[in-house]
């Protein structure tokens, strides 16, 4: 059975591609589950079903109209709301940006570095990875120091090791025999 979040994510990415917005409609659902994560006071109305539906629509409503401009998105949110459904606005955005990286050809990565990299680094490195999986690259980065230098890539299911650490791993690998 599909989840909540699937059903609503796959429902909105197919109105906002008739409506050519996916890439605003994304940037507003994250917008959106921010604002309700980071919130005490968001949380207790929109995510309690102590307030009645009305209730809630009428304060999804306020802060979908300062949040957000696209009326598909405000509109939506609202649905959320009424249906006691605001609990899984976070799920929806990862759920959504993942319909649309995979229509776009896009697929999301990790770096794991030594150090961090500045953004032409970090493009230097998701360009040979692109060509070796056949679709866009954008990776996100997390320092590790043990690494000592080099990377390590999760991306598309494959692992690209680029580490010091590995190396030397396989050196004393190599030296044991």
């Amino acid at each position: 059975m599909a989840s909540v979040a699937s059903v609503y994510s796959k429902a909105l990415f197919n109105v906002s591609k008739e409506e050519r917005s996916v890439q605003k409609v994304a940037g507003e659902l994250r917008h959106l589950a921010n604002a309700c994560e980071q919130s005490a006071e968001v949380k207790k109305v929109l995510f309690s079903s102590l307030f009645d539906s009305t209730s809630r629509e009428r304060i999804a409503e306020t802060l979908a109209n300062g949040l957000v401009a696209e009326e598909l998105t405000k509109r939506f949110f609202i649905l959320l709301a009424a249906k006691n459904r605001v609990t899984h606005i976070s799920e929806i955005a990862q759920v959504f940006e993942e319909l649309k990286n995979k229509e776009a050809g896009v697929v999301r990565g990790l770096a794991r570095v030594a150090k961090a990299l500045d953004s032409k680094q970090l493009k230097g490195l998701c360009e040979p990875i692109s060509v070796c999986l056949g679709k866009t690259v954008e990776l996100d980065q997390t320092e590790e120091e043990d690494l000592i230098g080099g990377f390590i890539v999760e991306a598309g299911g494959k692992t690209f090791d680029s580490s010091i650490k590995t190396q030397l791993i396989k050196l004393q690998e190599v030296c044991a025999q």
